[in-house]
């Protein structure tokens, strides 16, 4: 937490130094609470300002083994704030690495963008239906992308090459929406049910349907139907979520959390707020990396079509 060299280092390597301290407390010299004191001053000066009154209350802790474990749990916490710290101001850089590493990755290799190409074609198909103008063209092929990017994300993303390394944020949002959407229709369907518990239970991925039924006194095929993505609630909640994301792709904008608890998403408003900042981001840095491909393959499209 202190680089070596400096003034501070020294001052705490010399008063901490383990021969000093064992002589002290052979000879009865040792103060444990001037050691204590000592810290306390030094966290002080290396703390976060956030931290700066939690530091101040180890001071008035009564017992000296519960200020030794207190000063212990927070000098945990300064560490991991000068983890975070360091990781903040990275990130630009290790952010411009990535990219360069996708680009590079997918140049060396050869991959078949076919799948791709049809998802594409079918949007831009149903784009034209639903008489979207294609006049403004950055607006359009941005319209295409979000809604290409989501069925693909949707629908066996596994098997679409330009997702290959975004796999692991892929499955684990796709299980954060099938959470938030469980969760969502079963406080809609059983009303009054403590969400609470149904968020506990639905945690554990290893829950039988039956464990829910007997806590929630429902019916298995029931439950089973808004486990399995069946029922007509989990399927609009589904689609509902599903919306609220594209919106937010789309225009950079979230829905209020007054819209998206109106829509029965109020259980799990945090949780959507959430995902949907952390799904923006990955779209984000896909699109940053993979625009020159995207770009081609609709350029391509739309000029078959004219």
């Amino acid at each position: 937490m202190v680089p070596e060299g400096g003034s501070t280092f020294a001052l705490i390597s010399d008063t901490l130094e383990e021969g000093l301290l064992n002589h002290q407390s052979k000879h009865g010299a040792l103060s444990h609470q001037d050691l204590i004191s000592f810290t306390v001053d030094q966290m002080s000066g290396l703390c976060a300002p956030v931290r700066d009154h939690q530091v101040v209350a180890l001071r008035s802790v009564p017992s000296i083994q519960d200020q030794i474990s207190q000063m212990f749990g927070m000098l945990e916490v300064m560490n991991k704030d000068l983890i975070r710290f360091n990781l903040r101001a990275l990130k630009p850089r290790l952010a411009k690495n990535i990219v360069q590493y996708e680009r590079d990755y997918f140049k060396e290799k050869s991959f078949d963008l076919n799948l791709t190409k049809q998802i594409i074609n079918q949007v831009i198909s149903e784009l034209k239906d639903n008489s979207v103008d294609l006049i403004e063209k950055s607006k359009f092929f941005s319209t295409v992308f979000v809604e290409s990017i989501l069925k693909m994300i949707f629908k066996d993303c596994e098997k679409f090459p330009l997702l290959q390394l975004d796999m692991e944020r892929i499955n684990r949002f796709n299980a954060q929406t099938d959470y938030i959407v469980k969760v969502c229709a079963l406080a809609l369907t059983f009303k009054g049910a403590n969400i609470e518990r149904i968020k506990i239970l639905l945690r554990d991925a290893t829950i039988a349907d039956h464990s829910i039924a007997l806590e929630l006194s429902a019916s298995p095929e029931l439950i089973s139907s808004i486990m399995k993505g069946n029922s007509p609630v989990y399927i609009l909640i589904h689609r509902r979520l599903h919306s609220f994301i594209r919106h937010h792709l789309q225009t950079g904008l979230g829905k209020t959390s007054e819209i998206i608890a109106k829509q029965g998403l109020a259980p799990m408003v945090f949780e959507y707020e959430r995902l949907v900042v952390n799904v923006f981001g990955m779209v984000s840095h896909h699109r940053h990396v993979f625009a020159s491909y995207y770009d081609k393959i609709i350029s391509e499209i739309i000029s078959e079509l004219e």
